[in-house]
């Protein structure tokens, strides 16, 4: 039973705790600070969602909401919906459609190369007993795959100044798949399912603490919208390979 399962927060590890906390940092400048070049006008607003974004997340995992496993349903039950929800919401929207009109696609797809140092994180903190070994690429993580494949195809375009929409594609369905297929690991390791195993080992309890709940609400949330604003670029076959 849910209730009968105990949930174990991950060790403080200096390496994980703090690599956590600035590789969001670093992305979230990023991206925010394209967003607040490209809007000057809104720049309130988007500063605004930016706080919004990286503390409600915190203050959940503060108080304890997350690890409340006997309430029905378990509110840690809303991040998988939470991340689809915003990463949709703003890849469909107006301001979704205006960033990819005035961002290239290849800078979409080159900042999908923080996956690759991300795999090696998540790899690590696999390895010192704080995240399972199944969301790692040792178990069934192929996402390093993507972060590698986002830099061949910008050495690609800086070298030849264009890239096939074919292989974009390829690239795109890959990543959006290794996604889809960390999303059905993080929910069957998840503590409801514990699918891999009662273990704690096992269980994907680790993203239910600060700061690693970020890893979903805010990391993965940028791949995903990264993702669909690259299928919208593509099916409109506007600028495509530049």
């Amino acid at each position: 039973m849910l209730c009968e399962f105990e949930l174990i927060a991950p060790h403080y590890d200096v390496f994980t705790y703090w690599g956590m906390i600035l590789f969001v940092f670093v992305t979230s400048s990023v991206v925010f600070g394209k967003l607040r070049a490209l809007f000057p006008n809104h720049r309130r607003l988007l500063a605004l969602g930016a706080i919004l974004i990286l503390s409600v997340p915190v203050v959940l995992t503060w108080s304890g909401v997350l690890t409340l496993l006997d309430a029905t349903p378990p509110p840690f039950l809303m991040v998988p919906i939470y991340i689809l929800f915003i990463s949709g919401g703003f890849a469909f929207s107006r301001l979704g459609k205006k960033v990819n009109e005035r961002v290239s696609l290849m800078a979409i797809v080159g900042l999908q190369a923080f996956r690759l140092p991300l795999e090696m994180y998540m790899h690590e903190a696999s390895e010192r007993g704080i995240m399972p070994q199944v969301l790692s690429y040792r178990g069934l993580n192929f996402d390093i795959i993507t972060g590698i494949g986002a830099i061949v195809l910008l050495l690609i375009w800086m070298v030849r100044g264009e890239v096939s929409k074919a292989l974009i594609w390829i690239w795109n369905v890959f990543g959006l798949a290794c996604l889809a297929m960390i999303f059905f690991i993080a929910v069957s390791s998840s503590p409801v399912l514990r699918a891999w195993g009662d273990e704690p080992e096992k269980v994907n309890s680790w993203v239910l603490y600060f700061p690693y709940i970020w890893l979903p609400t805010v990391l993965v949330v940028i791949a995903v919208v990264s993702h669909l604003l690259i299928t919208r670029r593509l099916i409109s076959g506007r600028n495509v390979g530049k």
